[in-house]
Protein backbone atom coordinates (compact mmCIF):
# COMPACT_ATOMS: atom_id res chain seq x y z
CA UNK A 1 0.00 0.00 0.00
CA UNK A 2 1.41 3.22 -0.69
CA UNK A 3 2.29 5.59 1.85
CA UNK A 4 0.37 9.34 1.33
CA UNK A 5 2.22 12.07 3.42
CA UNK A 6 1.10 13.79 6.10
CA UNK A 7 -2.11 16.21 5.45
CA UNK A 8 0.38 19.45 6.26
CA UNK A 9 2.33 17.95 3.10
CA UNK A 10 -0.46 17.09 1.14
CA UNK A 11 -1.75 20.96 1.57
CA UNK A 12 1.91 22.11 0.51
CA UNK A 13 1.87 19.69 -2.70
CA UNK A 14 -1.36 20.98 -3.67
CA UNK A 15 -0.55 24.52 -3.35
CA UNK A 16 2.69 23.80 -5.54
CA UNK A 17 0.79 21.72 -8.08
CA UNK A 18 -1.95 24.38 -8.32
CA UNK A 19 0.24 27.12 -8.39
CA UNK A 20 2.57 25.45 -11.35
CA UNK A 21 -0.96 25.11 -13.32
CA UNK A 22 -1.62 28.36 -13.20
CA UNK A 23 1.71 29.88 -14.08
CA UNK A 24 2.28 26.89 -16.86
CA UNK A 25 5.93 26.08 -15.02
CA UNK A 26 5.63 22.46 -14.36
CA UNK A 27 9.55 21.91 -14.35
CA UNK A 28 9.65 18.59 -12.05
CA UNK A 29 9.60 15.10 -12.99
CA UNK A 30 7.93 13.20 -10.16
CA UNK A 31 4.35 13.25 -8.90
CA UNK A 32 2.55 11.88 -6.66
CA UNK A 33 -0.16 9.12 -7.70
CA UNK A 34 -3.35 12.10 -6.51
CA UNK A 35 -0.75 14.62 -8.04
CA UNK A 36 -1.17 12.78 -11.54
CA UNK A 37 -4.88 12.29 -10.98
CA UNK A 38 -5.56 16.02 -10.38
CA UNK A 39 -3.85 17.00 -13.62
CA UNK A 40 -5.68 14.53 -15.79
CA UNK A 41 -8.51 15.39 -14.38
CA UNK A 42 -7.82 19.13 -14.49
CA UNK A 43 -6.94 18.52 -18.60
CA UNK A 44 -10.02 16.40 -18.96
CA UNK A 45 -11.93 19.63 -17.81
CA UNK A 46 -10.60 21.61 -20.75
CA UNK A 47 -10.66 24.77 -18.86
CA UNK A 48 -9.50 28.21 -21.41
CA UNK A 49 -9.67 31.72 -21.59
CA UNK A 50 -9.60 34.11 -18.75
CA UNK A 51 -11.37 32.30 -16.45
CA UNK A 52 -9.16 29.24 -16.32
CA UNK A 53 -7.21 31.22 -13.77
CA UNK A 54 -10.03 32.39 -11.92
CA UNK A 55 -11.61 29.02 -11.25
CA UNK A 56 -8.28 27.51 -10.44
CA UNK A 57 -8.07 29.28 -7.33
CA UNK A 58 -11.27 29.03 -6.28
CA UNK A 59 -11.05 24.89 -6.42
CA UNK A 60 -7.68 26.03 -4.48
CA UNK A 61 -9.63 27.40 -1.76
CA UNK A 62 -12.16 24.93 -1.61
CA UNK A 63 -9.88 21.89 -2.02
CA UNK A 64 -7.85 23.62 1.32
CA UNK A 65 -11.03 24.08 3.64
CA UNK A 66 -11.31 20.47 2.51
CA UNK A 67 -8.32 19.58 4.32
CA UNK A 68 -8.17 21.79 7.05
CA UNK A 69 -11.32 19.69 7.73
CA UNK A 70 -9.52 16.75 7.83
CA UNK A 71 -9.85 14.95 4.13
CA UNK A 72 -6.39 12.91 3.60
CA UNK A 73 -6.09 14.41 -0.43
CA UNK A 74 -8.03 16.70 -2.51
CA UNK A 75 -10.99 15.92 -4.44
CA UNK A 76 -10.95 16.46 -8.04
CA UNK A 77 -11.80 19.95 -10.28
CA UNK A 78 -14.64 18.10 -12.40
CA UNK A 79 -16.58 17.61 -8.50
CA UNK A 80 -15.59 21.64 -7.64
CA UNK A 81 -17.45 22.54 -11.12
CA UNK A 82 -20.28 19.57 -10.72
CA UNK A 83 -20.81 21.80 -7.06
CA UNK A 84 -20.35 25.07 -8.69
CA UNK A 85 -23.60 23.89 -11.26
CA UNK A 86 -25.63 23.00 -8.60
CA UNK A 87 -25.28 25.61 -6.28
CA UNK A 88 -26.19 28.31 -9.79
CA UNK A 89 -28.63 25.77 -10.72
CA UNK A 90 -30.29 26.17 -7.33
CA UNK A 91 -29.55 29.93 -7.12
CA UNK A 92 -31.85 30.39 -10.56
CA UNK A 93 -34.58 28.37 -9.31
CA UNK A 94 -34.64 30.38 -6.53
CA UNK A 95 -34.58 33.94 -8.57
CA UNK A 96 -37.39 32.24 -11.39
CA UNK A 97 -39.67 30.73 -8.96
CA UNK A 98 -41.49 33.75 -6.69
CA UNK A 99 -42.09 33.37 -2.91
CA UNK A 100 -44.98 31.29 -2.07
CA UNK A 101 -46.46 34.50 0.04
CA UNK A 102 -46.59 36.75 -3.75
CA UNK A 103 -48.66 34.53 -5.68
CA UNK A 104 -50.78 36.10 -8.50
CA UNK A 105 -53.85 37.19 -5.88
CA UNK A 106 -51.23 39.15 -3.96
CA UNK A 107 -49.66 40.82 -6.76
CA UNK A 108 -53.04 42.04 -8.12
CA UNK A 109 -53.48 43.71 -5.22
CA UNK A 110 -50.82 45.70 -4.82
CA UNK A 111 -51.63 46.48 -8.34
CA UNK A 112 -55.03 48.33 -7.40
CA UNK A 113 -53.64 50.73 -4.46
Amino acid sequence: MPEFPFPEGVEAQFRRLIHELATATLHRARFEPWEMEIMLDIESCHLTGPSRLRILRGYEKAVLEYLERGARLPFKLSAYLDSLKLKQGTAEAKLRKPPASDGPAKQRKRGRH
